[in-house]
């Protein structure tokens, strides 16, 4: 199973915050294509926000753009939570993905249990 990351569960803004940061570096697309490894079309699709790619790829322009997964993926979130945040998706991508989809439901319950406690 591979971990897609589809368009409707990620922040609107993922594509836009890929393609800040590539113009903050002074990049093309070509140039974030050839960087991450992924060729210049697959960047525009998901500076578009029209393809839901893999966690991998993510992983990929995260690491090309020297910049946390977490921040592209959640650019709102508490400067404090970046690193604690990017630690937790490198350990989740590292799981086989049985334990993935459990480690999953698990985050999900625990979820869940604090909405229902705090109404």
């Amino acid at each position: 199973m591979v971990l897609i990351l589809q368009r409707e569960y990620l922040m609107p803004t993922f594509g836009k915050k890929v393609r800040q940061l590539r113009k903050e570096r002074g990049w093309t697309q070509k140039e974030l294509g050839e960087a991450s490894g992924l060729s210049k079309p697959y960047i525009s699709r998901v500076e578009n926000d029209d393809i839901g790619f893999s966690f991998k790829a993510a992983t990929k322009i995260a690491e090309a753009l020297d910049r946390p997964l977490a921040l592209l993926l959640y650019p709102d979130i508490p400067t404090e939570m970046i690193e604690e945040a990017d630690e937790f998706l490198k350990l989740f991508a590292r799981l086989p993905p049985d334990r993935r989809e459990i480690a999953y439901r698990a985050v999900l319950a625990m979820d869940n249990m604090d909405n229902k406690s705090s109404q």
